[in-house]
């Protein structure tokens, strides 16, 4: 829910942005605060703009965001800045003003940075979804991790308690204490499915996939018709390479509950991975017809009408998926990689471009558009966009052999030669660097 929040968030502004033509404070703000609040709901907090108070200077201070409780404690202040201005800078003022930092988020739509008990704890990108939710966690959480910790103290055999801290810890992405409080949740309470399930989450983000699926099977044992658990336990088979017991999990989730459009959208995925393109064509187009504000499902099925060469309708699904999320740079990479493959190398190029801009460390977007420049002809940019490529990820097979070509077509033998060994030399199996 709250990564959708955050697309969500990234849609709004942008619309602001492109309706008014400025991104100023001013404009833009409000949407961050509707954003705070959906991650206070799940706490019992609320983001109330511009309360004025004084600060432990004496002044008067007026945060653009301060979250309260259901005491009607002050326990979070939010402040915002112009991307003109130096984030950096404005904090120092900002704190020089007597702006507390027991547990405050700064940001300029670019960059957050939250501070508590005075020192800054993270800092992270807000067009990076996975970073935004990690702060946004750690910020209206900062009081329940400390509330909990005390709760343990005083009730130690409450297995309860164990599990609401393991939640948040969760929601932290710090995976190994929320598994030592599953497991302790589960010392004292050997029936808790949900702690068997949400310890096997734990462990799948850490790639312990053998703990993972033990724990799916134990919750299954426990409640043998929650379709979640299921679920979960196929998606951990996928991530293993398992696509044919993935499809049985599945399935099994698919039967008991018939609007699970993930289950579907993920069977999609073990049909896709086990060549039986047409079968996840099927099942994609059945998790959009269950939810048609997905653009994951538009991509996945498009990349399958790729596979079989049916550009025209891949393109049209990563365009959906675009109209959807604005910032899918996946999107964008692959409707320009089908543009490649109808020879469509002007409209590749301003899909790579916009892939680039989005995310400029993306590898593949480079690669893909040193393509598209290639076949227009544009060597030197071609050139560019390759060397970019292995400077991003330096065992890049790929764009060393498109490199290679690049300067086989302008004659430059010796060049194209040595770039060829090297795609070989990363990647044995590289039939073409060898030709």
């Amino acid at each position: 829910m709250s990564l959708k929040a955050i697309t969500q968030y990234y849609n709004e502004v942008d619309k602001l942005i492109f309706y008014v033509g400025s991104d100023k404070e001013s404009i833009i703000k409000n949407e961050f605060r509707k954003l705070i609040n959906v991650y206070c709901e799940k706490r019992h907090l609320i983001c109330i703009p511009e309360i004025n108070f004084k600060s432990k200077l004496g002044n008067l201070i007026v945060p653009d965001g301060t979250l309260i409780n259901a005491w009607r404690l002050n326990v979070g202040y939010w402040q915002k800045k112009d991307t003109d201005d130096k984030l950096e800078d404005e904090i120092v003022k900002k704190i020089n003003k007597g702006y507390p930092t027991t547990n405050t988020l700064f940001e300029d739509s670019q960059t957050a940075i939250l501070y508590q008990d005075g020192i800054e704890i993270l800092h992270g990108n807000i067009r990076k979804p996975d970073e935004l939710n990690k702060i946004l966690n750690k910020f209206v959480d900062k009081e329940l991790i400390a509330d909990l910790t005390k709760a343990i103290e005083e009730m130690p055999e409450d297995a309860e308690v164990y599990f609401d801290r393991a939640e948040i810890y969760y929601d932290f992405q710090e995976y190994e204490e929320a598994i030592s409080d599953y497991s302790k949740t589960i010392e004292l309470n050997i029936n808790c499915t949900e702690a068997y399930n949400n310890r096997g989450n734990a462990y799948a983000y850490l790639k312990n996939y053998d703990e993972s699926i033990a724990d799916y099977t134990k919750a299954i044992e426990l409640i043998p018709n929650k379709a979640l658990y299921y679920y979960n336990r196929g998606y951990t088979n996928n991530e293993q390479e398992n696509y044919k017991q993935a499809i049985v999990d599945f399935t099994k989730a698919i039967k008991l509950d018939k609007t699970f459009a993930d289950a579907y959208n993920n069977r999609a995925y073990s049909y896709s991975s086990l060549g039986k393109e047409d079968k996840a064509i099927a099942e994609y187009s059945k998790a959009i017809e269950l939810n048609q504000d997905d653009e994951i499902y538009y991509a996945n099925r498009g990349r399958c009408y790729y596979c079989i060469q049916k550009y025209h309708k891949a393109i049209a699904d990563f365009t959906k998926a675009i109209e959807l999320n604005s910032k899918y740079v996946k999107a964008y990479n692959d409707r320009g990689y089908s543009y490649n493959a109808l020879k469509k190398y002007k409209e590749a190029v301003v899909d790579l471009t916009r892939a680039i801009e989005i995310d400029p460390n993306f590898s593949l977007a480079y690669d893909n558009r040193g393509i598209s420049y290639s076949y227009l002809k544009n060597y030197e940019e071609a050139i560019k966009d390759f060397n970019k490529a292995i400077e991003i990820e330096n065992n890049y097979a790929n764009a060393y052999f498109n490199r290679g070509f690049a300067y086989y077509l302008q004659n430059m033998y010796k060049e194209a030669i040595k770039n060829f060994n090297k795609a070989f030399e990363l990647d044995p199996d590289f039939t073409l660097a060898r030709s």
